[in-house]
């Protein structure tokens, strides 16, 4: 017999599939009620989420730093 209390992993929507399958083969695992989802990976993709605005486009970055440097 197996028991799962719970279970952490990133946002991923191949552990969402995974955590409804297991919910579906073991009884007595609640599912979504049972995941915690990965607090580094939320706190990443937050801080890109606040930072995409100041992306520099790939191949433009010396150019920008060269710019900056010179303000």
């Amino acid at each position: 017999m197996v028991e799962v209390l719970g279970m952490t992993a990133d946002n991923g929507p191949a552990n969402d599939t995974m955590i409804d399958t297991l919910a579906q083969k073991l009884p007595g695992f609640n599912g979504k009620y049972a995941r915690a989802r990965c607090f580094d990976h939320i706190v990443n993709l937050c801080a890109k989420s606040v930072l995409r605005p100041f992306d520099v486009e790939k191949g433009r970055q010396g150019k920008a730093i060269e710019a900056a440097e010179k303000e």
